[in-house]
């Protein structure tokens, strides 16, 4: 049975003693109780931190199954063991995809894939059993740090030195055990921080517990809707080295984080549009004087300054313009210098020459 349609009617409650998951049994060899313990790896995840979900999950989580949903999940997958003492009920490694009511979690919208690695077993009467797994229910007991309930825990082994490490104590393994006596959900009910964050292991424990905090449940024992899925590849991967013959193996480095978002590159100010140049005057400031005659004469054939008609590129007007900027300042300069009383008939300043671009405004009498 895989995928189909929601079914109705799952039953759920949560765990966590530290006691080896009932399908790792046969996988510990030799066998070694001292070495028999639940692996860090079976707490919660948030799927995003391996590759992603695949049916849109928010978390990854681990359990116990009844006979009835251990049947109802097939054989048991050669990734992760097998449960002897399981009534023949299988589907050790197989997955079931579950979801709340609005009225059983504040996330209700959050759904989760649990793999079966342990057994519930149905109430003999004895007190070791579960009454919610009796034969002809369906029922999973989620495996979560912290949230073992003391009064229906029979095999708490947390902190004892019947096995080899735990990472938590008893005390530490049921610290939100019994949330709803604190708050009306997980959320309010349950602090994942008074567990310990020592080692990788710990804080893989807290994190799980912290996960499932988030998804707010506001019962102890919800009725779920369930489907049968085909566990995602990855999570098969991190549940399938967690436990070797060895026993649980260590958890490696914490997940990174995830990348920031890049930052957009600071906004260059934008380039100033070039201003194109002043245009030039025709003729520099003080390039053509006004002629001052000689006192009391109007001869026009001792000049002071010739006018000569020249048609030109304006280029060359730019640049004889230049040429005589430089000249008259010079020029000048001569004349401050020299500048003293003249006897009559001395010499005459030499003609200065004006350039002007249109010879029919001018006339080209000399002055």
């Amino acid at each position: 049975m895989s995928g189909g349609q929601w079914l109705t009617g799952l039953t759920a409650t949560h765990f966590w003693d530290c006691n080896g998951a009932g399908c790792d049994a046969t996988v510990l060899q030799p066998w070694d109780p001292h070495k028999y313990s639940y692996a860090a790896h079976y707490a919660p995840m948030d799927p995003n931190d391996y590759g992603g979900s695949w049916y849109g999950e928010s978390l990854w989580m681990t359990g116990a199954a009844s006979v009835t949903l251990s049947k109802m999940m097939g054989d048991d997958d050669p990734c992760c063991g097998a449960d002897e003492n399981d009534h023949d009920g299988g589907g050790c490694g197989k997955c079931v995809l579950v979801r709340a009511s609005s009225s059983d979690a504040v996330n209700s919208d959050w759904t989760a894939v649990v793999m079966r690695k342990s057994f519930c077993p149905p109430d003999d009467g004895t007190g070791t059993g579960n009454p919610h797994c009796d034969t002809g229910l369906a029922h999973m007991d989620f495996a979560v740090p912290g949230f073992d309930f003391a009064s229906a825990s029979t095999a708490n082994i947390c902190g004892s030195d019947q096995r080899a490490e735990t990472h938590l104590t008893e005390a530490q393994s049921q610290i939100c055990g019994s949330w709803w006596q604190d708050g009306a959900n997980v959320q309010e009910g349950c602090d994942c921080s008074m567990l310990p964050d020592d080692t990788p292991e710990q804080r893989a424990l807290q994190r799980g517990c912290q996960r499932f905090k988030e998804w707010g449940w506001a019962r102890g024992d919800p009725t779920l809707d369930y489907r049968i899925v085909q566990c995602p590849t990855q999570f098969v991967n991190i549940i399938s080295s967690a436990f070797t013959a060895d026993g649980p193996q260590p958890i490696g480095p914490d997940p990174p984080l995830p990348p920031p978002s890049p930052s957009p590159p600071p906004s260059l100010p934008p380039s100033p549009s070039p201003r194109p140049p002043p245009p030039l005057p025709p003729f520099a400031p003080g390039m053509a004087p006004s002629p001052t005659p000689s006192s009391g004469s109007n001869d026009k054939t001792n000049p002071t300054t010739a006018i000569i008609c020249i048609t030109v590129p304006v280029g060359l007007l730019v640049l004889g313009g230049i040429v005589a900027i430089v000249w008259l300042r010079r020029r000048r300069l001569t004349e401050s210098v020299q500048r003293a009383p003249k006897p009559p008939g001395a010499g005459q300043d030499p003609p200065r020459l004006v350039v002007v671009p249109d010879c029919e405004s001018h006339s080209t009498d000399v002055v």
